[in-house]
């Protein structure tokens, strides 16, 4: 079976596995920066948003892959090998799996979509197909039209009730002033 794949389905920073921090700093497209972060993080990991709040998002990112693998929301394993034990280990030798990553970020995250997880578009650049683009036009265009149908009726029916309503109004009041012979 041969698979094609476009320039935009390889991405340099994709990898089988992610420290959490190496996932928040793809997260952040802050890989120029990784070495740099990576090493102030290994010594100093409770430090991360103090030694580096220019990027709030590192730390934020991180702590929520950690939450999501306490509340057993996202698989992990040590050094990529996955682990039974419920045990979390030291937080530096913890790893998500690419796909496993993926899917929590497809679920939990919807509206973010990291090249390193989604390949070369981001959700930003994302576009449509000038069929796609005509379909939704004319479904909008028929439901307006559809829209506009039933204000009419609406409005038909309210003045109607209001014909009906004042009809009501004499009938009621006939008994107290006399109803006039017709």
């Amino acid at each position: 079976m041969h698979v094609n794949y476009s320039n935009d389905d390889l991405n340099p920073f994709t990898k089988l596995f992610y420290r959490p921090i190496e996932a928040a700093i793809r997260w952040c497209n802050l890989m120029p920066y990784e070495s740099q972060i990576l090493e102030a993080e290994w010594n100093h990991p409770e430090l991360l948003s103090l030694t580096f709040p220019q990027w709030p998002c590192l730390p934020a990112n991180t702590e929520k892959i950690f939450d999501a693998i306490l509340n057993h929301e996202l698989p992990y394993g040590i050094f990529g090998s996955p682990t039974t034990s419920d045990n979390l280990l030291d937080r530096r030798l913890l790893t998500v799996r690419h796909i496993d990553l993926k899917w929590w970020m497809f679920h939990y995250y919807p509206d973010q979509r990291p090249a390193f997880l989604f390949g070369g578009v981001s959700a930003d650049n994302q576009k449509i197909s000038i069929s796609t683009y005509l379909t939704l036009k004319a479904d909008r265009d028929a439901l307006e039209i559809e829209l506009d149908t039933i204000k009419t009726a609406y409005r038909e029916l309210m003045e109607q009730l209001k014909t009906v309503g004042i009809e009501q109004e004499n009938l009621l009041s006939c008994p107290a002033k006399g109803c006039p012979e017709r």
